[in-house]
């Protein structure tokens, strides 16, 4: 199974959402696929939130993923970016991390493979037996940024406030853009003060794309 991941911004556009390879821009299989061929149930499936790397162009979004079995499943991994992030290019940010985490039926602590199984590494690792009720999560890492968060449109930054994939907080930290928590209404004036203050701070000024390390839900 491969699952998609956000790809680099550029100098042009932001970078794809969810996306397993290039060629062909391939997108992610059905949840209805995976549940037809495989003893488990999806529970999530959303794009990361945060997760992607500011930028005049930011990086695409990553995808998180939730199963739960339904019966005893081996499991296997190859997964990158767990601890070095994608990067970001001229003046971007870089984009969140991968994470694979684990539950056991019952328990509501999310575990890495080294924590639960002992395994050498977090992503690299065969042959561990999860049980029915166990669950899985897979969150794949977001796209580094291109050029600077500050020349992105504002517009475009509040478009993804309304669309849940940047938080308040994360706009007006990584891009200077004041959204109103409540009505959604973008300040254009504290916007603008706040862009100038951001420009006052030395370099690095404060950076976005990390994705919690834990998800929002048990």
């Amino acid at each position: 199974h491969h699952e998609g991941m956000g790809w680099g911004g550029r100098a042009d556009a932001d970078g794809n959402d969810a996306q397993i390879v290039k060629n062909g821009n391939c997108l992610n299989a059905p949840c209805e696929v995976w549940e037809t061929r495989y003893p488990a149930r999806i529970e999530e499936y959303v794009l990361v939130p945060d997760g992607a790397g500011p930028g005049r162009h930011r990086g695409g979004h990553g995808v998180q993923r939730i199963w739960r079995c339904l019966a005893p499943i081996t499991v296997s991994a190859h997964l990158n970016r767990t601890i070095n992030r994608p990067w970001g290019l001229y003046g971007g940010a870089d984009g969140g991390n991968a994470a694979l985490l684990f539950q056991r039926a019952g328990d509501p602590t999310w575990r890495t493979a080294k924590e639960l199984f002992g395994t050498i590494s977090n992503g690299k690792f065969s042959n561990v037996v999860l049980q029915p009720g166990d669950r899985i999560l897979l969150r794949l890492p977001g796209g580094g940024g291109y050029g600077d968060p500050l020349e992105r449109d504002p517009a475009r930054v509040r478009g993804d406030v309304v669309d849940q994939l940047l938080s308040v907080e994360a706009a007006a930290r990584t891009y200077g853009v004041v959204v109103d928590a409540r009505t959604l209404a973008l300040d254009a004036a504290a916007t603008a003060a706040r862009r100038q203050t951001l420009r006052r701070i030395p370099a690095p000024r404060p950076r976005g794309g990390g994705a919690p390390a834990t998800p929002r839900r048990g």
